[in-house]
C-alpha cells in the first residue's frame, strides 16, 4: 500500500469513528446492575448544554439516525474511574468516553455529556452539585464542569497543553490538577473566582500528577517520578530518613499521613 493509500485509509478511519459517535449510537448497556440510558432517549430529557456556535440537526437528520442505532450490552471496561458525591446519593463514573451518574443504590444510570467530549476523571464540587472532568474534545485534554443535573457545560481551561487529572479543593474554590507547559507534568491549581492557574510545584525533571487535597485544603499530595532517594530538588536525602511512598496520594480525613504506601509521592504546601 502507498502513503497515499495508507493517508487516505487513516483519514477514512478516522471520519467513521466520528460519524458513528455523532450519530448517537451508543446506548443500552449493563455494569454491575446499572442500566444506561440510550441517547434516544437522553435527546428528551436532560440534554447537556452546547456551545453557541453549533447549530440544531433537521428532524430528517435525526431519523435516519435513529433508522442505524444499534444496541450494545457492556459487561466489563478498563480505565473506568468512579466518584462518590459528597452526599453520599449518586456515583459518577466515566465510560466509553461519556459521563454517567447513577444512584449509590444502582439502577438506570443517566449520561450527562456527548458522545464527542471523551470525558475522564469525574470528580465532584463539594456541595453534590456540580462536576469537573478532563475532556479530549478539542485534541487535547482541557477540564471541564457540568452540573449535577446535565446544566452550565463550561470548559474551564485552554490552550495548548494538556490539563488532566481535576480535583476539587475542599472548599470548591479551587482545583488541583496536572499540565504540561514546562514540557513534562506538573501540579498546577486553578482559582475559579479569578480564572488563573499557578504551578504548585517548582520546575523538575521529573513527572509529577494524580493531585489529591488534604481535607483542611492546606496541602495537595502528588504522584512523583523522582528518585525516592532524594528530595523534590534533587538533593540526596539523609540516609536515616525513609522514603515517602503511596500507590495513589489520599490523605486520611484527619489530615495525618495517606492511606497507602507503595510508590512514589511528593507534598506542596499551599500556605
Amino acid at each position: 500500500m502507498s502513503e497515499e493509500q495508507n493517508g487516505k485509509e487513516q483519514t477514512a478511519r478516522k471520519v467513521s469513528r466520528r460519524r458513528v459517535l455523532s450519530a448517537g449510537g451508543l446506548t443500552v448497556a449493563a455494569l454491575g446492575g446499572v442500566g444506561l440510558v440510550p441517547a434516544a432517549e437522553l435527546a428528551q430529557s436532560a440534554k447537556p448544554a452546547s456551545r453557541a456556535t453549533s447549530k440544531p440537526e433537521p428532524a430528517a437528520s435525526h431519523a435516519a439516525a435513529a433508522a442505524h442505532e444499534r444496541f450494545v450490552t457492556v459487561t466489563e471496561g478498563t480505565n473506568i474511574a468512579a466518584a462518590v458525591s459528597p452526599d453520599g446519593r449518586t456515583v459518577a463514573f466515566d465510560l466509553y468516553g461519556q459521563l454517567w451518574l447513577v444512584g449509590i443504590e444502582g439502577g438506570t444510570a443517566r449520561r450527562l455529556t456527548d458522545d464527542l467530549h471523551e470525558i475522564a476523571q469525574p470528580d465532584w464540587a463539594p456541595d453534590s452539585a456540580s462536576l469537573i472532568f478532563q475532556s479530549y474534545r478539542d485534541g487535547n485534554f482541557h477540564i471541564w464542569s457540568i452540573g449535577a443535573d446535565g446544566s452550565g457545560l463550561k470548559q474551564l481551561t485552554q490552550g495548548p497543553h494538556d490539563c488532566r487529572e481535576p480535583r476539587f479543593s475542599p472548599d470548591g474554590r479551587r482545583i488541583a490538577y496536572s499540565s504540561d507547559p514546562a514540557g513534562r507534568y506538573a501540579v498546577h491549581v486553578l482559582d475559579l473566582t479569578s480564572g488563573q492557574s499557578r504551578p504548585l510545584t517548582a520546575v523538575s525533571k521529573v513527572q509529577e500528577s494524580e493531585p489529591a487535597w488534604s481535607p483542611d485544603g492546606k496541602s495537595i499530595a502528588f504522584l512523583s517520578g523522582h528518585d525516592p532517594d532524594r528530595d523534590l530538588e534533587g538533593a540526596k536525602k539523609p540516609k536515616h530518613e525513609p522514603a515517602r511512598v503511596v500507590t495513589r496520594p489520599e490523605f486520611r480525613w484527619n489530615n495525618e499521613g495517606f492511606t497507602d504506601f507503595r510508590r512514589i509521592a511528593g507534598i506542596g504546601n499551599l500556605l
